[in-house]
Parts: structure tokens; C-alpha cells; sequence
């Protein structure tokens, strides 16, 4: 990659996770309010937030996050799934660490809590 290219993508980078940590609030924010009205526009609102973080770190060359997303997702189609809610919120917030991880430099970090989240979810 040329040293420009290079350049451009740290950026966008820094610009997803900032973009990714308002999302993930949302998602909880989604998380939070589906579990007391069970209303299937917010679960889909979470979905439509989870889909766009996923499109951007593909972008952005953070595939490992795409992929846990991929499966995060998956929780999405069983709502009535005991522990939704809450295997979804420890997955929000294991994204949200794996940002704070990106943001510090320690993809090996962010790899593993992502490797242990995606054994998890089935």
C-alpha cells in the first residue's frame, strides 16, 4: 500500500472508532429499550446499526470486527432466545473494549477478546 493510501486509511480508521463507539452506545441504548416494549422496529433499528458498524470496518480493513458483528447479528434473529439481551449487551460491550483496544494500538488484544466472544455466541 502506498504511503498515502496508507495515510487515508488510518483516518478513516480514527473516524470509525469514534463513528463506532457512538453506534455501539445506540445499539445499547436499543438493547435496552426492545427489552422492555419488545417492539420488533427497535430490534430492527439495533440490526440497522450493528449492519452499518460492520460495512465500515470492513472498509476500514478491520475484518476481525466485521466478522464478530457477523455473529452478533445472528443473537438478532432469535429475540426470544433466553439471554438475548444479555449475551447482546456483553457482546456490545466486548466491541466496545475491542475499540478501546484499537484506539491504544493492541490489535493482539483486540484479537483475542474478539476470538473469546465469537467461541461464545453461537
Amino acid at each position: 500500500m502506498e504511503n498515502d493510501d496508507l495515510e487515508f486509511l488510518k483516518t478513516l480508521q480514527l473516524e470509525f472508532i469514534g463513528e463506532t463507539t457512538d453506534s455501539l452506545l445506540q445499539c445499547e441504548d436499543c438493547l435496552i429499550k426492545y427489552e422492555k416494549q419488545k417492539d420488533p422496529e427497535i430490534l430492527r433499528e439495533y440490526l440497522r446499526y450493528l449492519h452499518s458498524i460492520k460495512g465500515s470496518a470492513r472498509a476500514v480493513e478491520f475484518e476481525k470486527i466485521a466478522m464478530t458483528i457477523h455473529k452478533v447479528e445472528g443473537l438478532g434473529s432469535k429475540p426470544d432466545a433466553p439471554h438475548f439481551i444479555e449475551n447482546s449487551l456483553k457482546s456490545i460491550d466486548t466491541l466496545r473494549e475491542a475499540i478501546e483496544f484499537i484506539r491504544s494500538g493492541e490489535i493482539d488484544e483486540m484479537n483475542l477478546i474478539l476470538d473469546e466472544i465469537m467461541s461464545k455466541i453461537i
